[in-house]
């Protein structure tokens, strides 16, 4: 088999030998063509050992989460050796461990153009996609990687990391079950089926599912994300000392964590903590947050400053974070809730509305349109919206 790929990759190479040597027998050379074979047979053998020398070592610096010179390192092995496929998935792959997404799909597009057939590089592109928001091209990508490789795990959690994106929990679901039914239980497609059931409501099943992957993970640098995860369901079911808990673990392993740190800005304001999310949501906007980030940052100062009566700031706040993800539905609840305080029910309906069309499991969404429909006298509403959020164990 080696023979065959070694004959494919190099064919000139090859008859470049075989023809020096013919030449050789029929001079009666033989010495002289058996040096000719020999000289290009090691001198190509040289070459791609040479690709495959720093591919090695860029897989110990990727494992020693030396990232950058990981990246490095496997674009050296692909100068060494332009036809080596699996440096150029771990240049990807090491691309998007140092947040360069678009750099990432650069390298697995030239790959692609070398072997289209390459699983690993297509669920690279897949994982690249979702960080810049391109959801279609990611799920495209994970699918075809999954074609090509049914026990590439990874992709399966790719794919339904995806679906959640797009507010698909149910397929979510199916992929982490699918994942589960071939390979067993391991921490990240177990955190998959959690984030989709907490996304569903359905809380106590997420519960379980984070304490099992907590239990499951094996590698350290995946905790802080896990235990974010676990708070998130504590605080929809307000055990909000346990979600303050968790996020604690979580910023003492990394205390930069960004997602850690707007979830605690979140959990003061659900339990009415408002002089310690200002703390926070000032450490926070001190920093230079750019994206989705600030977006988040500013969401959740709207909501704090709603809740102070501080309507006319909350609102400009509110209305920031939603030019650059118009269409995110915490975003559009965030905002509706600054209306509601300010008693501009109409608009809070329009926000409101909008989240539930977008999100039909958005609980919060029917929380609050049946506050707003109660501040407009219209109980009918009121009461079905209400139903709907404590069906989805929405708690105030």
């Amino acid at each position: 088999m080696y023979l065959l790929v070694f004959i494919r990759q190099y064919w000139m190479w090859v008859l470049v030998a075989l023809a020096i040597s013919y030449v050789g027998s029929l001079t009666n050379h033989h010495a002289e063509a058996t040096w000719a074979v020999a000289i290009i047979f090691f001198a190509v053998l040289a070459r791609k050992r040479a690709g495959y020398s720093a591919l090695r070592d860029a897989r110990i610096a990727y494992n020693a989460e030396q990232f950058g010179k990981a990246a490095e390192l496997s674009e050296k092995a692909m100068r060494q050796n332009p036809n080596l496929p699996d440096a150029y998935a771990w240049a990807a792959t090491s691309y998007l461990a140092v947040k360069q997404p678009q750099k990432a799909i650069e390298v697995c597009d030239r790959a692609l153009t070398l072997k289209k057939k390459n699983p690993h590089v297509y669920h690279c592109r897949a994982e690249a996609s979702i960080k810049l928001g391109n959801l279609d091209s990611a799920i495209a990508d994970a699918t075809t990687a999954l074609n090509l490789k049914k026990n590439l795990y990874g992709a399966y959690v790719t794919l339904g990391t995806a679906y959640i994106l797009k507010r698909q929990y149910a397929k979510a679901l199916d992929e982490a079950a699918t994942a589960i039914a071939r390979f067993g239980a391991f921490d990240s497609v177990v955190a998959l089926k959690a984030s989709a059931l907490t996304s569903m409501n359905r809380l106590d099943e997420a519960l379980d599912d984070c304490n099992q992957c907590l239990t499951l993970s094996t590698k350290k640098r995946d905790l802080p994300r896990l235990y974010v995860l676990r708070a998130a369901v504590y605080a929809r079911k307000r055990e909000i000392e346990k979600a303050l808990e968790d996020c604690d673990k979580a910023l003492e392993m990394d205390s930069q964590f960004f997602i850690a740190l707007i979830c605690r800005v979140y959990f003061y304001w659900l339990s009415k903590q408002y002089d310690k999310a200002e703390v926070q949501l000032q450490a926070l906007a001190a920093k230079p947050l750019q994206g989705k980030q600030r977006a988040s940052m500013l969401t959740n100062r709207a909501r704090v400053r709603a809740a102070l009566g501080q309507t006319h700031e909350a609102l400009d706040d509110a209305n920031e974070a939603l030019t650059s993800q118009p269409t995110a539905p915490p975003l559009l609840v965030s905002r509706g809730y600054v209306f509601w305080c300010a008693r501009k029910y109409q608009a809070a309906l329009d926000d409101l509305s909008k989240a539930i069309e977008l999100d039909p499991y958005c609980a919060e969404a029917f929380w609050f349109r049946h506050r707003v429909y109660e501040s407009m006298g219209e109980i009918i509403k009121a009461a079905a919206d209400k139903k709907v959020a404590l069906d989805f164990d929405y708690k105030e």
